[in-house]
């Protein structure tokens, strides 16, 4: 059916705008518009009549090379490119912990998405976030001695706290379900073997022990307060902070930034991490010491209190010499 102009200015009046123009061309010929905030722009009839609208207003606009490099900046990374083309040509990008991924620009504005290799560990991140929040106490991962099988090494704790004897798991969805990486029954057993483990042992040293499901692909951040308060009251747990935590003031970014804290751990001992790309607490980065010795070392055996071998090596030898 044939459309008008009075229909086009129906249309943008139901929408608390104006339609401009004079003329009515056909569905196919763009009209300029304007919206309640004053925004102009041209588009088609059966764009708006689509449903679409002002596109500063929903941040449609073209961005520019310096808008992408200040978001990256903003989340403590780089954007390597320097050529915008367009919100869906993408760019380079480096995250705090030094991963290199590509992405259109889109979606790293309008869907915030960022490093595709830390997202593996922000939902335990977030999960430590809500219950230092919520407990005002610190959470940290550990790996005890009563944690150990027999003749297996010690398995770990995501969160945990000593004086409130109460931890946290964050559970991938490959503790639920094999399938998702091609994974056979057999390891879904050892999986649910090792969890059922960490709960037994938990529960006979009277830790209280909070099964979260992963965040947010299958728990979403903002049903995860209410998720652990629900989890509380079940293992009788009263929590001290009565007021919502705050979303917004949760910094997701910086929580995915572990080679940050490493460097903040190498210069407390007068060092300097020199690796630029963190891949694992058990994959070796490259330190040196204030002395210029360089080496390297796991950040969990850093993490433990390892330093230097040729200063301690250096040290030894004094030792003999004095004694």
């Amino acid at each position: 059916m044939p459309q008008t102009l009075e229909e086009m200015c129906q249309i943008a009046t139901k929408k608390g705008g104006k339609c401009l123009s004079a003329v009515y061309l056909g569905a196919n010929e763009k009209l300029k518009w304007q919206c309640a905030d004053g925004h102009a722009w041209d588009a088609t009839p059966g764009s708006v009549k689509n449903a679409t609208w002002c596109p500063v207003c929903a941040n449609y606009l073209p961005l520019t090379i310096q808008e992408m490099k200040q978001i990256a900046s903003e989340r403590g990374g780089k954007c390597l490119s320097e050529e915008y083309i367009s919100n869906n040509k993408k760019l380079k990008w480096q995250c705090a912990d030094g991963h290199i991924w590509w992405a259109v620009p889109n979606s790293i504005k309008q869907q915030q998405s960022w490093c595709p290799k830390c997202k593996e560990s922000i939902g335990e991140n977030i999960c430590r976030a809500f219950f230092e929040i919520m407990f005002e106490d610190k959470f940290t991962k550990i790996r005890p001695i009563w944690l150990a099988g027999e003749g297996q090494a010690r398995l770990e704790l995501d969160g945990y706290n000593e004086t409130l004897k109460i931890a946290f798991e964050h559970q991938g969805v490959h503790h639920y379900d094999g399938d998702i990486y091609h994974k056979t029954k057999n390891y879904l057993d050892k999986i649910r073997a090792r969890d059922n483990l960490k709960l037994k042992r938990c529960k006979q040293l009277g830790i209280k022990l909070f099964i979260i499901p992963e965040v947010p692909r299958l728990l979403p951040i903002e049903n995860l307060e209410l998720f652990i308060r629900n989890e509380a009251a079940k293992l009788n747990i009263t929590i001290p902070r009565d007021s919502n935590v705050d979303i917004k003031n949760i910094d997701l970014y910086s929580l995915r930034s572990v080679m940050a804290k490493l460097r903040e751990l190498a210069n407390s001992r007068g060092g300097t991490l020199l690796s630029v790309a963190y891949v694992g607490s058990k994959n070796k980065l490259l330190w040196q010491c204030a002395k210029g010795h360089s080496w390297e070392a796991t950040p969990y055996s850093v993490k433990k209190g390892t330093w230097c071998p040729s200063c301690r090596k250096n040290d030894r030898a004094l030792k003999k010499i004095r004694f």
